[in-house]
């Protein structure tokens, strides 16, 4: 049984959609209001038309925001990969087979966005698979990730993108009575940046590296899967590593028992191990690969890339102490090597900017988001996946 939470930075209001199943009974679907509880829901795993259910309350409250998606990334295939979006549909349904075979449940719950929001499914499907339409031509999406693990399990990330793409951010909350994951996407995905009850949080760094796989896990949603596990996290990157990715990227994820950096490539997947300091265990990564990877072609277009991680590195070991939520704020507002520093600004030429950064604190299972460039003045939001509220 699932309860979805839908808010959007916008227009700030929490919504909760349960279903109940008895004995095998499907019950109806009601409304249940906020702060009611959820011990009376049966633990039945929700048949996947239930599933429905969950990305159609994402469709309805996310509507203008999973429009603006559409709009943007329409015009942003076409000057990219100069794909129009039929072209480009016609690519995200190649995944298609795989993904109804191996995650039914994420194909049932982009049905369930495009109803709510009254758009094609596969608008929805290229959505989420937006990093493998354009094969990873994106060359300007400067992200900087950082996982830092003592006696406290902090990860911390600044997203930066194009400021079209800011308006149609959305807060995504999925919540059943045992789990719930907590994250800030794009209007009309299903997986990206946050955190779940377990403690898991998950980081994403956009990897330049042609190829792509249409018989693996796209990027987006390896994210999802990692929220959605319940169990260890050496388990769900197992997992990750045994299905593969569609294309390349790095994902960070950690809990306070671990931490990986896991780059994919189309041909690979390779775990990277964090760096042992005496300030405990930290792993950092920007855009472009650290790992060999045999038989791909990056194209490192970001060439801040190099220096935003060498500088990240700089202001982790200037820190005495214990991680903390404030040290690593700090450090996401830098601006050194401005425009195009940790804490990123449009260049006169264009380009991207920080759209919002997130520090996740892992013991106490929530993030404080930061909308905007860290150093401005944007909403504070915290993302709480402690199932406390």
């Amino acid at each position: 049984m699932y309860v979805a939470i839908v808010e959007s930075k916008v227009n700030i209001r929490w919504l909760e959609f349960g279903i109940k199943v008895n004995n095998g009974i499907k019950a109806r679907p009601k409304w249940v209001h906020r702060g009611g509880t959820l011990a009376a829901y049966d633990k039945t795993p929700l048949p996947y038309a239930y599933i429905a259910l969950i990305g159609k309350r994402h469709g309805i409250e996310a509507k203008s925001q999973i429009f603006g998606s559409i709009s943007f990334y329409e015009a942003y295939f076409l000057e990219t990969a100069h794909l129009d979006w039929k072209a480009a549909c016609d690519h995200g349904n190649r995944f298609l087979p795989y993904l109804q075979e191996s995650e039914p449940q994420y194909v049932e719950e982009m049905h369930g966005v495009a109803n709510g929001a009254g758009v094609s499914f596969e608008s929805i499907l290229v959505l989420n698979v937006r990093t493998e339409i354009v094969y990873g031509l994106s060359k300007d999406d400067g992200c900087t990730a950082i996982s830092w693990q003592n006696e406290e399990a902090l990860l911390a990330q600044t997203w930066d993108w194009k400021p079209a793409q800011g308006p149609n951010l959305i807060q995504l909350t999925v919540r059943k009575p045992d789990h719930q994951i907590c994250m800030i996407t794009e209007g009309g995905i299903i997986g990206k940046i946050g955190i779940n009850s377990r403690g898991i949080g998950v980081c994403l760094n956009a990897i330049r590296a042609f190829g792509v796989t249409y018989t693996k896990l796209p990027v987006h949603l390896a994210l999802r899967k990692i929220l959605d596990h319940q169990g260890s996290l050496h388990k769900v990157v197992e997992q990750i590593k045994a299905c593969g990715v569609a294309s390349s990227a790095h994902i960070l994820t950690a809990s306070m028992d671990a931490a990986y950096g896991i780059e994919t490539t189309h041909r690979d997947v390779v775990l990277l191990q964090p760096q042992v300091l005496a300030l405990g265990h930290i792993i950092l990564h920007t855009n472009h690969l650290l790992a060999k990877h045999d038989g791909v072609d990056e194209r490192l277009e970001l060439q801040d890339s190099i220096p935003r991680l060498a500088r990240a590195n700089q202001l982790i070991q200037a820190h005495i102490g214990s991680p903390s939520i404030a040290k690593l704020k700090e450090i996401l507002k830098d601006e050194e090597g401005y425009p195009v520093g940790i804490c990123r600004d449009v260049a006169p030429t264009g380009g991207s900017s920080t759209l919002f950064s997130i520090v996740m604190d892992l013991k106490d299972k929530r993030g404080y988001v930061k909308i905007g460039r860290p150093v401005g003045d944007g909403e504070d939001i915290v993302l709480d996946a402690s199932m406390a509220q």
